[in-house]
């Protein structure tokens, strides 16, 4: 699958790689990871997605994007999402939004956990 869900730092941040052509599915099967990872982390457990080696855009519909996007679990923190590109920024606002969802936009991996830290400063005892 080229989508990879790991903890960053485990049980506060986790890494959703996407790479490759991303199909609807896959990326439903790595929210549900996301929030099952989510559930057993120590809140808030916050996310950065990293879309900078998907080759083309995910194929789904607006009314596909409705029905598959989970509403935010308890205990979820920030997304801070890295896309270079105008239409995947534009869908996964609008995927946060239906969500619920606190999001940012980054542009690298770095600049995200600056912002994480900003925002939640208990994460500088985890975040060396």
């Amino acid at each position: 699958m080229p989508i990879d869900v790991g903890w960053l730092y485990e049980k506060r941040i986790i890494k959703a790689r996407h790479y490759g052509r991303i199909t609807a599915q896959q990326l439903i099967n790595s929210m549900a990871k996301s929030q099952e990872m989510t559930l057993q982390g120590d809140p808030p457990v916050h996310t950065i997605v990293d879309g900078r080696d998907v080759d083309g855009t995910v194929e789904f519909s607006l009314a596909d994007l409705r029905k598959m996007v989970p509403k935010v679990v308890e205990g979820a923190g920030m997304m801070i999402s890295i896309q270079p590109r105008v239409l995947d920024r534009f869908f996964t606002s609008l995927g946060m939004q239906l969500a619920g969802a606190r999001y940012k936009f980054a542009p690298d991996e770095e600049t995200a956990l600056q912002m994480l830290l900003e925002i939640d400063p208990t994460l500088r005892d985890v975040v060396k």
